[in-house]
């Protein structure tokens, strides 16, 4: 025991015994002499005191990120009152509500201000986005996705199903013309099926998705069009973009609209629907 013991055990966990304050002493490299720690002993100590006093706290980052709040509940910092006026405590998760009767009272008005509040958050040229708008561009996403592989596969039916009842193709003469209503798009698309499945290739690229409201969206794709049965020479076909209106119909995301900026090897340019 003694003064050295009372200093090394404030330095290292030395339990009970004293006999580990000679063997911690030995590691850190000092001597015990007599009942007197050495003045080496003391300053590592006091050194490390100061430190600490200086090292901020570190941030528990597990408690941190399950502390949050993950519902899919947009947040007031996002669509706040100053965007959605008096509706804007139906943002509020703690308004909000967990209870279906609890929720109603924001109504399609407050569906109606959440589409201003994410087109006011696109004029500012704000990145931030809640959960629930991400899974909507996905969904988007996945229509186009699935739009280019039932094509190429030549799966006419289940591409048709892509389009509302009364979508519309706006494609210049060239490559078509414009075609209205689902029936029409189907057969028309089974003109085009080739001989063998996958023998082009549609890819969709550099995905520029709006999402206008909680059932309106504008989508723009780069198009490369790969031509790929066997013995072609040249597996560039056309290059453009594509430039979709989706509606939402019964929870699912269908193209409304769509029409393609054709950019080579011929030119046809209509521009965004949407400003850029």
């Amino acid at each position: 025991g003694g003064p050295a013991y009372d200093v090394l055990q404030a330095e290292l966990p030395l339990g009970d015994d004293p006999a580990h304050a000679v063997e911690a002493a030995a590691e850190l490299g000092v001597g015990l002499v007599g009942e007197h720690a050495s003045a080496n002993l003391k300053q590592r100590q006091h050194a490390r005191q100061r430190q600490q006093q200086r090292q901020p706290e570190r941030p528990d980052f597990q408690a941190h990120f399950f502390a949050r709040d993950h519902s899919l509940a947009p947040k007031p910092t996002l669509f706040g009152a100053s965007a959605l006026g008096a509706r804007g405590a139906c943002y509020d998760p703690a308004a909000f509500g967990t209870t279906g009767a609890e929720r109603s009272r924001c109504g399609s008005g407050a569906q109606q201000d959440w589409g201003r509040g994410a087109m006011d958050k696109h004029a500012k040229g704000g990145t931030i986005m809640t959960i629930e708008e991400l899974l909507e561009r996905e969904a988007i996403k996945e229509v186009r996705i699935l739009y280019s592989h039932y094509f190429d596969a030549g799966e006419t039916d289940k591409l048709a199903a892509l389009f509302t009842e009364d979508a519309v193709c706006e494609f210049d003469d060239a490559h078509g013309g414009v075609w209205e209503g689902r029936e029409t798009i189907r057969e028309n698309y089974a003109s085009y099926k080739a001989e063998h499945p996958y023998s082009f290739l549609h890819a969709s690229t550099n995905p520029l998705i709006r999402i206008l409201g909680p059932d309106t969206a504008n989508a723009r794709w780069y198009l490369i069009d790969l031509m790929v049965a066997e013995g072609v020479e040249n597996p560039v076909g056309l290059l453009g973009s594509y430039d979709d209106a989706y509606r939402k119909v019964d929870g699912q995301w269908l193209i409304e609209r769509t029409r393609i900026d054709f950019l080579w090897p011929e030119r046809t340019f209509f521009g965004p629907r949407v400003p850029l």
